[in-house]
């Protein structure tokens, strides 16, 4: 899923990096959206709780957070869940890999130093396009 992820990113001229560390984790994959903001996306096969919450992890440094499944594995449990978490859901298909299901709220807890040590993690590992 990452890999193909990836292609659209360098395709549609997207900032973006891999396991970027922040504390004492690491995102599967960061990008940098049309405002400049960073955001999280968590990529899971099969157990979409542990996805929401290690997405809802990020939210001192990152502006939104996601976590991204097969489509055909969101339900309407996920969705709900994490709209309550304040987690967007990508739907992951061959066909569209980032198909936002569910939009992620802005985070309202970032903490400046984080968002830093995130910007920064970023730029080591940025692929630029």
């Amino acid at each position: 899923m990452v890999e193909m992820t990836e292609a659209v990113l360098r395709e549609r001229e997207i900032e973006y990096a891999i396991e970027v560390p922040l504390l004492f984790f690491y995102i599967d994959l960061v990008f940098r959206d049309g405002e400049g903001e960073l955001v999280a996306v968590e990529f899971k096969l099969h157990d979409w709780r542990r996805g929401i919450a290690q997405a809802k992890g990020h939210e001192l440094g990152a502006s939104r957070m996601y976590v991204c499944l097969p489509a055909p594995r969101v339900t309407e449990k996920c969705r709900e869940a994490a709209r309550e978490a304040g987690v967007g859901v990508l739907a992951w298909s061959p066909a569209e890999p980032l198909c936002e299901d569910v939009p992620a709220g802005r985070s309202d807890i970032l903490m400046d130093v984080v968002q830093e040590w995130l910007e920064e993690s970023f730029m080591r590992r940025v692929v630029h396009v």
